[in-house]
């Protein structure tokens, strides 16, 4: 009987200690003052964004296909296809030749406008990861999903991505790698 009234009486020392304790911590928190009863007007602050100025307006060219146009209107391809320079304006911090690569990754289109102009990429969601440069050479990292449309669409996908990436002469020899495999090999499995 002693042990029962004792375990009884340590259980309730227990609970009016914790009670106690938490009254003692509550006394130093303040409750809000409800909207309606401050005094005043209430004061409307106009916070300004800036822009990024990193980001910009910039015009880069991409490569798209001219199908079955057999060199007539840009330089000839695999499946005597064209690649024809299209002039596109994108918002990007990134300088060239990639932001002209990444505009031509985020292309989601099938045919460009009323060109016509075929883009082998369309259904790809790839982007870039990363890249280095040395001495006109340049390695790029690319991360995501590669889908071709056919036999024809791999020569049209190689093309189109080293034509963006070398055209201005900055990089002068490029491998491109799409989730640590080189381009070329992820081509040759497809």
């Amino acid at each position: 009987m002693h042990r029962r009234q004792a375990a009884f009486s340590f259980v309730i020392g227990v609970v009016i200690i914790f009670t106690l304790g938490c009254n003692i911590l509550w006394q130093g928190v303040s409750t809000p003052t409800p909207l309606d009863q401050l005094s005043g007007d209430p004061t409307l602050r106009t916070v300004q964004i800036e822009p990024d100025p990193t980001i910009s307006d910039q015009t880069v060219t991409i490569f798209l296909v001219g199908i079955e146009d057999k060199g007539i209107s840009g330089i000839k391809i695999g499946c005597d296809d064209s690649l024809i320079p299209v002039e596109v304006t994108i918002r990007s911090d990134l300088t060239s030749p990639w932001s002209a690569l990444s505009a031509l990754l985020n292309l989601d289109v099938t045919y460009f406008g009323e060109s016509g102009l075929y883009n082998a990429l369309h259904q790809s969601d790839l982007e870039i990861q990363s890249y280095e440069t040395h001495e006109g050479k340049a390695k790029v990292y690319l991360e995501g999903e590669l889908m071709l449309g056919g036999v024809c669409d791999t020569p049209r996908v190689e093309e189109q991505i080293l034509a963006s990436i070398l055209q201005d002469g900055q990089i002068e020899d490029v491998e491109v790698y799409i989730n640590g495999v080189l381009l070329q090999e992820v081509l040759s499995l497809k």
